[in-house]
């Protein structure tokens, strides 16, 4: 799971470069990634990790920590 967390640190970085990111951060409610660059960081997140991330998943609780993503694309491979 670690290549996941550190895909998914360098999607959010690409976005946000100014960004510091730290473990269990908000990425929501710390400003990280606001609703227009959630749409951008999905669409990355489809292409590096090659899953469908249906729009019903797109949540708040799916995308408040680095590891909530990455539990929310463990689960979306698991459903290819």
């Amino acid at each position: 799971m670690k290549s996941i967390h550190k895909e998914i640190k360098q999607l959010i970085e690409e976005i946000n470069p100014y960004v510091e990111l730290k473990e269990g951060m908000d990425l929501l409610g710390e400003g990280v990634l606001d609703s227009l660059e959630i749409f951008a960081f999905v669409t990355q997140m489809e292409d590096a990790f090659n899953i469908e991330i249906p729009d019903e998943a797109i949540t708040r609780e799916h995308f408040t920590t680095i590891e909530s993503i990455a539990l929310l694309i463990q689960e979306l491979r698991g459903k290819k």
